[in-house]
């Protein structure tokens, strides 16, 4: 339980350090409230955001994982064609620089890897939001996955996920891509009922 609680602290701050960190707390962030599938689906239908490519985060050991990983919410993790994470991000920078970085991609450069975290380990850790396990299409091998990080508590940079799907939308016509958005709200499967606030010592399950 204290190693789950000291993530979540440290995640928290970290988003509360972030580059939206006044936002957070003057245009609506608040602490995480249990979701499930019905939650999600009308929060995405609120803020006009599609739900075909939202996958969830199932238990607690996937989410500490992954928070390893995505530097901040929203944020986007790029993986080559192979599927090997690309260190795109410039940590000294905050998530705005998605919109260039998303804007240059293309199958001409080379970029940099690190081959211990890959988009079939990210799929491993997921559910959709009906509750199966998430499978790639191997046939599909597009020129970049790309995973989007979002959180319902996290909502004033909500529209950044909506930028970057429209981007995605675009960037289609000239690129190959595979897309989905990874939620990082507590899920009813951990053991909390939907729309409570996250309370530790009521989680249960996987911690």
């Amino acid at each position: 339980m204290r190693p789950f609680i000291l993530s979540c602290f440290i995640f928290l701050a970290f988003i509360i350090c972030s580059c939206g960190r006044i936002a957070f707390f003057i245009t609506g962030g608040h602490m995480p409230r249990c979701e499930n599938e019905q939650t999600i689906r009308e929060y995405l239908a609120k803020e006009k955001i599609k739900a075909d490519n939202v996958y969830v985060i199932p238990d607690s050991s996937g989410w500490r994982f992954l928070l390893t990983k995505f530097v901040n919410l929203p944020e986007i993790c790029y993986f080559d064609r192979n599927g090997y994470h690309i260190l795109l991000r410039d940590s000294a920078q905050c998530n705005d620089q998605n919109y260039t970085l998303l804007a240059a991609l293309d199958t001409i450069k080379t970029y940099q890897v690190d081959s211990t975290f890959t988009f079939a380990m990210l799929m491993s850790k997921l559910k959709t939001l009906d509750g199966n396990h998430a499978d790639i299409v191997r046939e599909e091998q597009p020129d970049y996955y790309l995973a989007i990080s979002w959180a319902r508590f996290a909502n004033p940079a909500i529209y950044k996920v909506r930028d970057w799907d429209n981007m995605l939308d675009t960037l289609n016509t000239a690129l190959k891509l595979k897309a989905i958005k990874v939620n990082f709200d507590i899920q009813e499967s951990w053991g909390c009922v939907a729309g409570e606030k996250f309370a530790f010592r009521k989680i249960k399950g996987n911690m």
